[in-house]
C-alpha cells in the first residue's frame, strides 16, 4: 500500500509538474501575444503620428510654396510696373534685379545640393569642370577656325583684288602701248605726209626753175 501510495504520489506530481509546465507555456505565449500586440501598437501609433507629420510637413512646404509664387507674383507685377514707368533705364534695372534674384536662387539651389549630397557634388563639379574645359576647348577650337576661315577669306579676298588690280594695270598697259603705237603710226604718216609734201615741193621748184 505504501509503495503504492509513493508511486501515485509520484504520478501525481508528474501530472502537477507538466500541467504547471503547461501554464507556464501558456502564459510565456500568452504574455509574447500580448507583446506583439503591445509592439503592433506602437508601430501604429508610430506610423499615425509620422503621417501626421508628413502631412504637417507637406502642408507647410504647400502654404510656404503659395506665399513664395505669391511673392514672387508680385514682385513681378512690381517689376513689370516699374518697367512700364521707366522705359530704358527701368529696363536696365529690371535686368539687374532679376538677374540677381536667378543668382540667389541658383547659390541656394547648389549649398542645398551640397548638404544633401557632399562627394556626389564633388564628383559633379569635376565632371561640370571637365565638361566646361571641353567646351572651352571646342569653343576655342571653333573660335581658331572660324578665324582661319575669315583669314582665308580675306587673303582670298585680297588676292582677288590684287588679281583685279593686276589685271586692270595689265589692260592699262595694254591701252597704253595700243595709244602709244597709235600716236607712232599717226607720227609715221605725218612723217611720210611731210616727206612727200617736202618732195612735191622740190619737184615742181625744179621742174618751174
Amino acid at each position: 500500500i505504501e509503495r503504492e501510495r509513493v508511486a501515485n504520489e509520484r504520478i501525481a506530481a508528474r501530472q502537477r509538474e507538466e500541467e504547471s509546465k503547461r501554464e507556464r507555456e501558456r502564459l510565456a505565449a500568452a504574455e509574447r501575444a500580448a507583446a506583439r500586440e503591445a509592439e503592433l501598437e506602437r508601430q501604429e501609433k508610430e506610423r499615425l503620428q509620422m503621417e501626421q507629420l508628413m502631412a504637417e510637413q507637406r502642408r507647410k512646404e504647400a502654404e510656404a510654396e503659395a506665399k513664395r509664387k505669391l511673392a514672387e507674383q508680385k514682385e513681378q507685377q512690381r517689376l513689370e510696373q516699374e518697367r512700364i514707368e521707366a522705359e530704358k533705364a527701368r529696363k536696365a534695372e529690371q535686368l539687374r534685379l532679376e538677374n540677381e534674384r536667378i543668382e540667389r536662387e541658383r547659390v541656394a539651389n547648389e549649398r542645398i545640393a551640397a548638404r544633401q549630397r557632399e562627394e556626389e557634388s564633388k564628383r559633379e563639379r569635376e565632371r561640370l569642370a571637365a565638361a566646361e574645359r571641353a567646351a572651352a576647348r571646342e569653343a576655342e577650337l571653333e573660335r581658331q577656325e572660324k578665324e582661319r576661315l575669315q583669314m582665308e577669306q580675306l587673303m582670298a579676298e585680297q588676292r582677288r583684288k590684287e588679281a583685279e588690280a593686276e589685271a586692270k594695270r595689265k589692260l592699262a598697259e595694254q591701252k597704253e602701248q595700243q595709244r602709244l603705237e597709235q600716236e607712232r603710226i599717226e607720227a609715221e604718216k605725218a612723217r611720210k605726209a611731210e616727206q612727200l609734201r617736202l618732195e612735191n615741193e622740190r619737184i615742181e621748184r625744179e621742174r618751174v626753175a
